[in-house]
């Protein structure tokens, strides 16, 4: 596969990164994931503004611009000769000499790209399993948005908690509210109103949790993002997750309780596709659509 790293493109066999990069030493980096809609990358834009603002808080420059990262993920598509693509951004703070605190360095930016594996279809019929984690979810939170980290030690020791038949753990904030999964955000239906939990609960806002909303919103759904009690997803009528790569993802059973894959859930995954790649045509066509 082909990789862009600092503004070259390299096989990923071959890349390197210094030892002395901030981003392997302290976790001083962040990231995005996107993935493409009919070999066209999606909502580029809205990446780009939160990696931009996630590195302005730990002070790392972005060193390109919108229309030269759209041009590159572009061109990595179509070098990788991917139809559909999972693309992920990472920037560091670049090398340094492992002191503490450095200012003034070069950042580095890489971007890798892999087949994105298509959606098990039984998912939306079957739905998924999921449990609560035992790790409380921390995000830091600057002028009232999360900054999207690449070491969120949190969700590195959650992850392992995963193992089948779960499909994701639930993680709770330091206040017992409900926060989000280790890799998605999650939704939940109660009497004709879709429910998930607010900025201000500590979660990272996905792009594909924002298009929801969006489109919900659209469908006529009443929708409410709010501080959600854990009791509350156990007497839920519907629930689902969201992520980039599986979009929305039906919740059959948490901790063991089965739910059902109701209709405003059945409803949001039948048109969001379209729903998306129609988004996507009015930016393509008529520039930044921010939804």
């Amino acid at each position: 596969m082909w990789v862009y790293l600092n503004q070259k493109w390299q096989d990923s066999e071959e890349a390197r990164i210094s030892l002395w990069d901030r981003g392997f030493l302290f976790g001083e980096s962040v990231y995005e994931s996107l993935r493409t809609y009919d070999g066209k990358p999606f909502a580029v834009d809205r990446h780009y503004h939160r990696l931009c603002y996630s590195a302005g808080v730990l002070g790392i420059p972005v060193p390109v611009s919108l229309d030269s990262l759209r041009t590159v993920i572009e061109e990595g598509v179509y070098r990788n000769n991917l139809p559909e693509a999972n693309i992920r951004i990472q920037l560091s703070a670049g090398q340094g000499h492992y002191q503490m605190r450095e200012e003034g360095l070069t950042p580095m930016i890489v971007i890798v790209f892999k087949p994105l594996e298509p959606k098990d279809p039984l998912i939306e019929t079957n739905g998924v399993q999921v449990a609560l984690s035992r790790i409380r979810r921390y995000v830091p939170v600057e002028h009232g948005a999360a900054v999207k980290l690449s070491g969120a030690s949190d969700i590195i020791i959650a992850r392992r908690e995963i193992h089948p038949p779960f499909y994701d753990r639930l993680m709770l904030n330091h206040q017992g509210h409900v926060a989000e999964g280790t890799f998605s955000n999650v939704f939940f239906v109660k009497n004709q109103v879709v429910l998930t939990p607010s900025i201000h609960s500590g979660i990272l806002s996905g792009i594909t949790r924002e298009i929801v909303i969006d489109f919900a919103r659209e469908l006529g759904v009443p929708v409410e993002e709010r501080f959600i009690e854990l009791i509350e997803l156990f007497d839920a009528d519907e629930l689902f997750l969201t992520h980039t790569s599986a979009e929305i993802v039906p919740i059959s059973a948490i901790q063991g309780i089965p739910k059902s894959i109701g209709p405003i859930t059945q409803e949001l995954m039948r048109g969001f596709r379209a729903y998306v790649i129609n988004q996507q045509e009015g930016v393509d066509n008529h520039g930044y659509n921010s939804g």
